[in-house]
Parts: structure tokens; C-alpha cells; sequence
């Protein structure tokens, strides 16, 4: 928005310099967090690489002049932290293993919680997909969006099928915080006077805020479309038991796309 009101091309070129920087910044935080949890998925470290004669082959074979380059590629999506960790995965898996007895050989650690919230990282680097709208309680995946961060997908989202898959990297619900999610619902009734009412004072019995209510009738037949803000899949489940007592109610339902 500054460069709208900027007159001079000395002071648009500043504030362009200032933006590049400051998304640089946020690549750069979001690309080392990525690698080190992909690397601890591995069991490796990836402060002990930083230096190494590999990192320099990678760096030659993407083209790239210094590893901050390299992390700021994968902060903003065009390099995987799959893609990386596995030039050296290759490399150090059979010398950690070769010595060791079959039954004494480790198995793959089992892969981190990588969070909503990425430590370190600002939230406006993660987003939810709005083709799926997932909740807590909803199993999802994260997707490495080009210059976006992390797009969160519910892991069975259609669109997910659709995407790169050396972009997919392993997210979790950060449940030390607590927030409201809007959920659209769908809530078809044998069509009456107050039907509306009568299914919102049903989910506002429950403590629910509704953002959004409307209803359209045809043939005797209501349809009920709410927004309301739960949060979490445990709580929208008991909002569709309540809902479901009413004998008026024919069909019940979550709309996934916005």
C-alpha cells in the first residue's frame, strides 16, 4: 500500500528494497525451521551439514551462491526440505547402520509434531486451505505454497491429491492454543414456522456462537445454512448430536469449501 502514495522513484525504490528484505527475513526463518525438523525426522542434524562438502554440492546443483540462499529456497517453496534432507539421508544411513548387529540396527524416529504455530515463525506464514477448511480434530497435512508458507490441508482434501508432493511436509494441531474456527453447516428440515429459530437456539444452547444463518424453503422442505465458530471437531460433533434430536431435522451436514 505505501507505493501508492510514494512520489519519488529514489523512495519507491527504498521501501521495495525494505519489502524484499523483510520477506527474505521470513524465508529465510521459515526455511531453517523446515530443515531442522526435517532433519531431526531423519535423525540427523542439520547444524552438523552447514559447513559440509555436501551443502556445497547442493548448492552448486541448484545454482545457488550461499546457504542462506539455499534456506530462503525452501522458506518460500521452490525447494522441498524432503528434497534436501535426502541428499544426505543416502549418504549416512548405511555408514550408521552397517556396524551394528540386525537387531540392534535404530529404527526411523518417529516424525515430529511440526505444529500450526512454527516456532519462530510469525502465524502469518501459516494459512488454512479454504478448499477444505480443516478444525482441530481433523487429521491434516501442510503444503509449502510458493511464498505463502504453509497451507494446511485436511489430509483426505481432494486438491491435496492435485500438488506436488515434494512440497507435502508432516503438520500437527499445536493444541496448547485455543481458538474458534468458522465451520459452515448444512441442516435440512421439514419446513414450519420458526425453523430457523428453533435449530439456532439448539446450537446456542450449547455455547456456540453463529456468525452466519439463513434459510431457504422449498416444497415444505427447509434448508439451513449456519457459520459457527467451534473449536475443535469434538465440539462440532456434539453441536450435530443436538441438532439431530430434533424431529423436524431430515439431514445434517459440514461444507468444506468456503
Amino acid at each position: 500500500d505505501w507505493l501508492k502514495f510514494v512520489v519519488t522513484s529514489r523512495a519507491i525504490s527504498k521501501i521495495r528494497n525494505w519489502i524484499n528484505a523483510e520477506e527474505k527475513n521470513r524465508s529465510l526463518a521459515l526455511g531453517k525451521d523446515l530443515l531442522e525438523k526435517e532433519f531431526k525426522r531423519n535423525n540427523l542434524k542439520f547444524a552438523t551439514y552447514l559447513k559440509s562438502e555436501e551443502i556445497r554440492k547442493l548448492l552448486k546443483e541448484y545454482s545457488l551462491l550461499t546457504l542462506d540462499d539455499l534456506i530462503s529456497q525452501v522458506g518460500c517453496g521452490r525447494i522441498s526440505p524432503r528434497q534436501v534432507v535426502n541428499h544426505f539421508v543416502v549418504q549416512e544411513t548405511p555408514k550408521e547402520t552397517e556396524k551394528l548387529p540386525e537387531k540392534e540396527k535404530k529404527k526411523p524416529a518417529a516424525a515430529p509434531s511440526l505444529g500450526i504455530s512454527l516456532t519462530g515463525i510469525d502465524d502469518v506464514m501459516v494459512r488454512f486451505a479454504k478448499c477444505c477448511n480443516p478444525i482441530p480434530g481433523d487429521e491434516i497435512t501442510g503444503y509449502i505454497s510458493h511464498g505463502r508458507g504453509i497451507t494446511v490441508h485436511t489430509q483426505n482434501c481432494p486438491h491435496l491429491q492435485k500438488l506436488d508432493i515434494e512440497r507435502i511436509v508432516e503438520v500437527n494441531w499445536d493444541l496448547r492454543q485455543k481458538n474458534a474456527y468458522p465451520v459452515h453447516i448444512k441442516v435440512v428440515c421439514t419446513d414450519r414456522k420458526g425453523v430457523l429459530t428453533e435449530v439456532s437456539s439448539v446450537i446456542t444452547s450449547l455455547d456456540v456462537n453463529i456468525s452466519f444463518a439463513q434459510v431457504e424453503t422449498t416444497d415444505m422442505i427447509a434448508s439451513c445454512s449456519f457459520i459457527i465458530d467451534v473449536y475443535d471437531t469434538q465440539q462440532l460433533n456434539a453441536v450435530f448430536s443436538a441438532i439431530r434430536q430434533l424431529k423436524i431435522v431430515r439431514s445434517i451436514e459440514r461444507i468444506r469449501k468456503a
